[in-house]
């Protein structure tokens, strides 16, 4: 596939003489490359390649890092590292800076043009496969996730480098066996890097500000992402909580999906908003999704939890305490103290997350 020419692509899209200034800093000054390494880790350096590499691989080794170990590391890559980079070539990166006092400055410029270089190949890939006559809707969808899954970072946030490192901190932690369970929200993930198994969290709030809605938001990401999910509904009832979903994934209010009328309107619903309704209905009926209205003492809770848990669910939602019959205790909170021992040790047992929707 040919690429659009246009000669302000380039310009966009890489700054070698950046590349020249970033590098001679890393190599003048270890901690300087440690920095570069840890905060601008998607960078890529499109001139000079070989040698960010040589220098990347020799931070994550924590290895010296000084003008003759980088020429020895040149030399030990071969013929073509030694004479692309012989020693006066690299002795010249140094030599045009004279500090590393603005490099995270300079290495900002160049992670913009990375990314703006990976945003203008993921929408080159778009505009050939409209031309190749593919369903324009189908491209859109693949772009969308194109962009989440190569730039899972908003460009417009001024963290968004912080964002970087707690990513990666994310991937980590899911290569390394510790699963984590993501949120629909960039920011929620940022701060708390995701839900962790065996993790037990609260969800407080006064009535009516939001907290069911939170808790479907997560509800749908999680059950759409193949992430089987347990939700006890026991302040509603499943089929207003369906409502509810119908009702966000249609645009539709819920009274006109209960009623087939909209009474905003006064109109009866037409046939498309039926059948909308219909299939956005069998989507939600496909999810990995376990709903459950007839618990509600703590140890029917308790018992639907490791029942669903044999069926590989791993994240459960409770809507909400105040709704759960407990166990009878001299007192309320000594009651409530209880059943919260009991998803505290299920939680490790069964490494499992749990959310617990509390006014």
């Amino acid at each position: 596939m040919q690429k659009l020419i246009d000669p302000r692509i380039l310009q966009a899209t890489t700054a070698p003489e950046l590349e020249e200034v970033i590098l001679g800093a890393m190599i003048l000054e270890a901690h300087s490359a440690k920095a570069i390494v840890e905060k601008f880790p998607l960078i890529i350096f499109d001139k000079h390649r070989d040698l960010a590499e040589i220098i990347y691989g020799m931070v994550e080794r924590k290895e010296g890092i000084d003008l003759m170990t980088v020429v020895h590391e040149c030399i030990k890559g071969g013929e073509r590292l030694t004479v692309k980079y012989p020693p006066h070539v690299i002795v010249g990166f140094t030599n045009i800076v004279s500090s590393s006092a603005n490099i995270e400055h300079h290495a900002r410029i160049l992670y913009q043009k990375t990314m703006a270089k990976r945003v203008i190949d993921i929408c080159q890939k778009s505009v050939y496969s409209i031309l190749e006559q593919q369903d324009p809707f189908d491209v859109i969808d693949e772009l969308k996730s194109t962009i989440n899954a190569v730039l899972p970072v908003n460009m417009s946030d001024t963290k968004r480098f912080e964002d970087i490192n707690i990513l990666k901190e994310l991937q980590y932690t899911i290569d390394n066996g510790f699963e984590c369970f993501d949120t629909p929200w960039r920011v929620v993930n940022r701060d708390l890097v995701g839900f962790e198994k065996a993790e037990f969290i609260l969800l407080a709030a006064e009535a009516s500000v939001g907290k069911t809605a939170f808790c479907l938001n997560i509800f749908k990401h999680l059950s759409t992402s193949g992430v089987p999910v347990g939700m006890f509904v026991i302040e509603s009832t499943i089929t207003k909580l369906k409502r509810r979903l119908l009702s966000t994934a249609t645009g539709l209010p819920s009274t006109a999906i209960k009623a087939g009328v909209d009474f905003r309107t006064g109109e009866v619903l037409s046939l498309p908003q039926m059948e909308l309704i219909a299939e956005k209905e069998a989507e939600i009926n496909q999810w990995e999704a376990y709903l459950n209205n007839r618990s509600k003492t703590g140890k029917e809770i308790e018992f639907q939890i490791r029942q669903m848990h044999k069926q590989g669910v791993q994240f459960f939602i409770i809507d909400n305490l105040s709704h759960v019959k407990l166990e009878k205790a001299d007192r309320n909170d000594l009651a409530i103290g209880n059943f919260l021992k009991v998803l505290t040790a299920l939680k490790d047992e069964l490494e499992i997350c749990i959310i617990l929707v509390v006014h």
